[in-house]
């Protein structure tokens, strides 16, 4: 597995489908919900609660949801 996941590579798994500016509010956002704000680098396990913060935003769509599931899938098994 990675060492630290850039927050780049986690705005990237949204864009393509929200586009990069709504990508970039709700990683920032889920990443203050998560207690990890403020960094550009995070852990696989800061990662995932970011993934996780992001499926538990009122306004995110059942695509971006499900978006977050399969980036958790990717960290897990090192495909990012």
């Amino acid at each position: 597995m990675s060492e630290t996941i850039n927050i780049q590579q986690i705005v990237n798994a949204f864009k393509d489908s929200i586009g990069e500016g709504k990508a970039d509010e709700f990683v920032t956002t889920a990443a203050a919900n998560a207690g990890v704000a403020d960094k550009q680098r995070y852990t696989e396990q800061e990662a995932l609660e970011i993934a996780d913060e992001i499926s538990e935003l009122e306004e995110v769509s059942s695509f971006v949801r499900t978006s977050a599931m399969t980036l958790k899938t990717r960290i897990r098994t090192d495909n990012l």
